[in-house]
C-alpha cells in the first residue's frame, strides 16, 4: 500500500546529512579548494545545509533556486538572493553551482542543465548529485516485482528520471563543453534509522569507512547516489 504523498516544505523534507559518505561531505569537502571570493548558486536548495557550509568556509556571494516557496521564506537568512527559477539570473554569472538531487525531479533534465550553463563562467565548476536506480536494494527489489514508490531516496515518489553511472555518463557526454574531473558515489544513509548515539560511535563509523570504501570500488553495485565534479570548458573564441 502506498503512503500519500508528503506535505512537507522542502526545507524539512530534505534535511542535511553531514556524516562521511553522503552528497553533502563530499560536496562540503569539494567546496574547500574553491575561490571563496566567486559567484555560488545552490540549485534545489532544500534545507539550505550548503549554502549554510559556504558561508562558514567564507564564501560571500551566495545564491539558491528553490521552487517551494515555505523553503525560500526559510532560505532567505543564509543566501545573497533566493529565487524560483535559474532563469532569473544574467548569463555567466556564477562560477560554482551545486545541484544535489535535483536532475531526477524536473521534466527535461537536458534544458535543465543548458539553462544552468548559461550562467555558468568559462571554467567554472559544477556539483551534480543523481540517485543510482541501479543499487543492490533496487535490483533486489525488481528481482521480486516490487517497486515501490516512496517518500524519499533512489524511489522517491516525485522522481521523473532514473539514471545508473552509465546513463549519467552518456547525459554529460552531450554537453560538449563539460569535463567529467571526478566521479564518486555516496552510501545509503543508515543513520536516519539508527539512534544518534549508534551513527556518532567509533564502530559505527568503521563500519561506515568500510562501506564507503567498497561502493567506491563497485560503484554501479552499492553507490547509493553518483557524484560528479564537473568543469565548464568552452573552447574560446
Amino acid at each position: 500500500m502506498t503512503q500519500p504523498p508528503s506535505t512537507l516544505a522542502a526545507h524539512d523534507r530534505y534535511t542535511e546529512k553531514p556524516y562521511r559518505g553522503s552528497s553533502h561531505w563530499w560536496v562540503y569537502q569539494q567546496l574547500e579548494s574553491l575561490p571563496t571570493s566567486e559567484a555560488l548558486v545552490d540549485i534545489g536548495a532544500g534545507s539550505g545545509c550548503v549554502g549554510s557550509q559556504a558561508k562558514k568556509l567564507g564564501f560571500c556571494s551566495l545564491f539558491a533556486v528553490e521552487i517551494d516557496p515555505q523553503t525560500r521564506e526559510h532560505l532567505e537568512p543564509t543566501y545573497t538572493k533566493v529565487e524560483d527559477s535559474i532563469d532569473r539570473f544574467a548569463p555567466s554569472t556564477f562560477a560554482t553551482a551545486v545541484l544535489l538531487d535535483v536532475l531526477e525531479h524536473v521534466p527535461d533534465p537536458e534544458r535543465m542543465l543548458k539553462e544552468v550553463l548559461t550562467r555558468m563562467q568559462n571554467n567554472g565548476v559544477l556539483f551534480i548529485s543523481v540517485p543510482n536506480i541501479a543499487h543492490w536494494s533496487i535490483r533486489l527489489m525488481l528481482l521480486f516485482g516490487y517497486f515501490p514508490k516512496m517518500e524519499k531516496g533512489p524511489l522517491d515518489r516525485t522522481h521523473l528520471h532514473f539514471f545508473t553511472l552509465d546513463t549519467m555518463r552518456d547525459f554529460l557526454g552531450g554537453f560538449p563543453e563539460l569535463r567529467v574531473e571526478e566521479v564518486s558515489v555516496s552510501i545509503a544513509p543508515y543513520e536516519l534509522l539508527l539512534p544518534k548515539w549508534v551513527g556518532d560511535s567509533p564502530v559505527f563509523e568503521l563500519v561506515r569507512s568500510i562501506r564507503l570504501g567498497i561502493a567506491r570500488r563497485l560503484p554501479r553495485l552499492f553507490g547509493y547516489q553518483l557524484l560528479f565534479r564537473i568543469r565548464v570548458a568552452r573552447p574560446h573564441p
